[in-house]
């Protein structure tokens, strides 16, 4: 083809002016990265990072070390101390996703993403690939958390106009205040939200009328920090009256969780009735 041979040309003459290069593999496709003194490290003749290997090593993580050494070798020095130890423990080196198992190499890892966030030649590629726009939230959220009375805020269930229910997580009957499994706190990307810890139920209570008994797809929106998991043991029950469904009703079902590695995400939906 002619993108290797083009690939291979233009890398070597780079080289030959000094400039240093990296080569690029990416799906049907050669192409190169060169380091450019007003914006750091680019792709030339080809796609984006994420798109790009070389030796078996990313594109997005060769760019994120790059962008994170500009910072100097005495910054740099702490991510490659925690590399030590994580090598020293027998950790495994990570593809760029934080993983509880291995905690040193998740530290040196989010020390790199600090340091590129820092260089004036950050890529928004790369930039959006390491972290989301919920990164200072997550870390003010840590530094000072805010606890809160669920009475604080005026949280109610509410009904779309295409018929989906919205329950808040604070909206619940039991508990309703903050308890040592359960804390109700703001939340920073609005609203309220509760934090649970160990084994802790939530009991909500919702009056439908019997024109809105049905089927409904549930899904959760949530946080996890922990790569295991136990699914949510949810029980629906009905009772009759005039208002409700005809029948009384027990269900129980399981909600699988997924690990989020600290970001908000929303489960797979289950049907309910």
């Amino acid at each position: 083809g002619e993108c290797g041979p083009r690939a291979w040309f233009g890398r070597f003459a780079l080289q030959s002016f000094g400039i240093p290069t990296w080569g690029v593999r990416q799906p049907g496709h050669a192409a190169l990265g060169h380091w450019t003194p007003d914006q750091g490290w680019v792709i030339c003749l080809g796609a984006a990072w994420k798109y790009s290997t070389w030796e078996g090593r990313e594109g997005t993580d060769f760019c994120l070390e790059a962008q994170a050494r500009e910072q100097g070798p005495e910054e740099y020095m702490g991510v490659c101390r925690l590399e030590w130890v994580a090598n020293s423990l027998g950790e495994k080196p990570i593809d760029g996703n934080l993983n509880p198992d291995f905690l040193w190499q998740s530290l040196a890892l989010l020390r790199t993403r600090y340091l590129a966030s820092c260089s004036p030649s950050i890529d928004a590629e790369v930039e959006s690939s390491s972290r989301n726009d919920t990164s200072e939230i997550v870390r003010d959220a840590v530094d000072h958390p805010v606890v809160a009375d669920v009475q604080d805020s005026r949280v109610v269930v509410t009904q779309d106009d295409d018929g989906s229910i919205v329950i808040p997580a604070v909206a619940c009957t039991k508990p309703t205040k903050s308890s040592s499994t359960a804390i109700f706190m703001k939340c920073f990307l609005g609203g309220m939200q509760i934090h649970v810890r160990d084994e802790q139920s939530l009991e909500y209570i919702l009056p439908l009328k019997k024109s809105e008994c049905g089927r409904y797809q549930l899904t959760i929106h949530l946080v996890t920090v922990h790569l295991k998991t136990r699914p949510l043991l949810l029980t629906i029950s009905s009772t009759s009256d005039e208002n409700d469904c005809d029948e009384d009703l027990v269900t129980v079902c399981s909600i699988q969780v997924p690990y989020t590695v600290g970001e908000w995400a929303v489960t797979a939906p289950v049907e309910i009735e």
